[in-house]
């Protein structure tokens, strides 16, 4: 597919440019050209960092776009801006893959090619790091390419109702699930073989541990789509208090979210977040109409331009296993205890341990909806509680592009 060979060649671009700027550092610019790149150039160890480092970005990429589309499907965030498409989603639960191709307007389209492009490039780094690095089962490196790869079979599984990879068939999210697995304990065993402790250019690799217990949270997220709690359960206890995987957005990368929001206002807060009094939900009312000039925007704070965006976090992680154990034998007292954990961060009075499962279950969705909110997680959650109206679409359709070029559909 065009979109998927485009990735591929990105993740080379990206490889190039690493190898330019040492080479721009090292060479005579008087006796050969520094531009020239051959086929052993391709095939160095530095070449892997560069692939390593385009496979991040192209994920960072992705993950703020779903952040900004999961939030009008579900009830974070409302259309206040000029394109149809997107008060449709928000107000009526409609997504049309069909609809025109621009900018942001058609979320089916613009985020399939962002997660499809992203995993092209993080499997195009592990298929090169398997062959051409020295040692791949003890090289954090591809630990961490592995794990983006896994991150993005997972977003698929969880943000489509289906799924195609490569030019080939319809596969049901168990499918795509099962591929994330795969990468994820991939990752993990390399980190368990490797003699590193830190890959550097992110915080997120300041200890290698780091990419394991990312690699946790996301096996526990899922075991809770499967319904599997006790391995929820399991993978969650992996995560250790102070977890913290982040997206990088620095000047003059882009942030496509911030932007339509902030700058924008193509939407803005919806009520159920607008007055919460809560700190971690930091919103603020204007004066300003949206472009629909109709709507007044509410602005979120939680969010600098160029701030870390959390891909998931330890806090998280306990939230999990709290809900884990509510669905599976109502633990009333193991959940409470679990989410006041997060609450004591932030320094808020912790939740009485002396209430009925009912009133656990209120506080889980509440605890939830604050302490990831603007994080991607609220659509996948509202859908697996049952917290949609009747007849919203509450998963992103294959996009009407991969329909028309994908032969196998």
């Amino acid at each position: 597919m065009r979109h998927i060979q485009d990735s591929l060649a990105r993740g080379l671009r990206l490889a190039v440019v690493a190898l330019l700027i040492g080479a721009a550092a090292a060479c005579d610019f008087d006796i050969e050209d520094p531009t020239a790149i051959t086929a052993g150039d391709l095939e160095s160890d530095q070449a892997m960092s560069g692939l390593m480092v385009g496979a991040v970005r192209s994920y960072d990429e992705s993950y703020n776009r779903m952040v900004m589309f999961t939030a009008l499907v579900a009830d974070e965030q409302i259309a206040s801006g000029s394109w149809p498409t997107w008060h449709d989603v928000s107000k009526r639960g409609v997504i049309d893959q069909y609809a025109g191709e621009l900018d942001h307007s058609n979320i089916a389209w613009r985020q399939w090619r962002e997660q499809q492009r992203a995993r092209g490039d993080a499997e195009e780094a592990i298929g090169w790091m398997e062959e051409i690095l020295e040692s791949p089962g003890t090289d954090a490196r591809n630990a961490v390419v592995h794990l983006y790869a896994g991150m993005l079979y997972a977003d698929f599984g969880e943000v489509f109702c289906e799924v195609a990879f490569d030019g080939g068939p319809r596969q049901t999210v168990a499918e795509s699930f099962a591929t994330a697995r795969e990468r994820l304990q991939r990752a993990i065993s390399i980190v368990q073989n490797t003699s590193q402790s830190s890959v550097s250019g992110s915080p997120n690799t300041a200890s290698v541990d780091n990419i394991a217990h990312m690699a946790h949270l996301l096996l526990a997220r899922i075991a809770m789509e499967e319904g599997d709690y006790g391995t929820a359960i399991s993978h969650a206890q992996q995560v250790p208090r102070g977890m913290k995987w982040v997206g990088h957005y620095p000047p003059g990368q882009g942030n496509a979210a911030w932007t339509h929001w902030m700058s924008r206002g193509e939407s803005t807060v919806q009520a159920p977040f607008r007055n919460t009094g809560d700190l971690r939900v930091p919103v603020e009312e204007s004066t300003i109409l949206g472009p629909d000039t109709e709507t007044i925007l509410w602005f979120q704070r939680k969010y600098q331009q160029n701030d870390f965006w959390p891909v998931g976090k330890w806090q998280e992680a306990r939230l999990i296993e709290a809900e884990a154990r509510l669905a599976s034998e109502g633990e009333v007292g193991a959940a409470v205890a679990l989410m006041n954990e997060g609450r004591a961060e932030w320094n808020l009075d912790p939740i009485s341990s002396d209430i009925s499962e009912a009133e656990a279950w209120e506080h889980l969705r509440t605890e939830t909806m604050y302490e990831l909110f603007l994080e991607g997680r609220r659509m996948i959650l509202m859908r697996r509680w049952n917290e949609f109206p009747s007849g919203w679409q509450t998963c992103l359709p294959i996009s009407g592009e991969e329909e028309r070029t994908n032969p196998n559909l």
